[in-house]
């Protein structure tokens, strides 16, 4: 099954990627025992802005990036098997 057709992928809104983001930080913050894992694989996140994100251990396997802004992200450990990240901006993130 391929996974770079725009029907295998969901898009996320802007409060709902806000939403994950703030509680995958109190995950990483509360050693996993408050928040909720960042589960951001195969979705579409093509263009979205994420920069200083911290989105370590974080699942983004199959996630569509193309054009993403990542700088300054914080992707250690994060899983990025089949992550597009075509024309990313991943200038100082940490991988």
């Amino acid at each position: 099954m391929s996974l770079t057709g725009s029907s295998n992928r969901h898009p996320l809104g802007r409060d709902e990627l806000d939403r994950i983001v703030r509680e995958h930080r109190l995950w990483l913050e509360s050693d996993q025992v408050e928040g909720v894992r960042a589960a951001l694989n195969r979705t579409d996140l093509s263009s979205a802005d994420l920069a200083g994100a911290d989105l370590s251990r974080g699942d983004l396997s199959g996630a569509r990036l193309t054009r993403a802004n990542l700088a300054g992200c914080n992707l250690t450990a994060a899983n990025l098997v089949q992550a597009d990240v075509s024309w990313a901006n991943l200038c100082e993130a940490n991988l």
